[in-house]
């Protein structure tokens, strides 16, 4: 049985890399939609920052919202 671990993915990504050569580069990489999901599943630091930056704008427009109040 396969155990699905950090090392067991590192070791297959570190195989395709070397299997691709020369072909791979990180500047051909193409960020797609789906890797959110992932991020979600594995609850990466990806998927936690996201929630940071929502939470920054959501305060600053509860500034801008308080300020624009206090201004009436």
């Amino acid at each position: 049985m396969i155990e699905l671990t950090k090392e067991w993915f590192e070791t297959r990504w570190a195989e395709a890399r070397n299997r691709a050569g020369k072909r791979y580069t990180a500047d051909l990489n193409i960020d797609l939609p789906i890797a959110e999901y992932f991020d979600s599943l594995t609850q990466n630091s990806t998927f936690f920052g996201r929630f940071v930056g929502l939470i920054k704008e959501l305060e600053d427009a509860k500034t801008g919202l308080n300020l624009e109040l206090a201004g009436c």
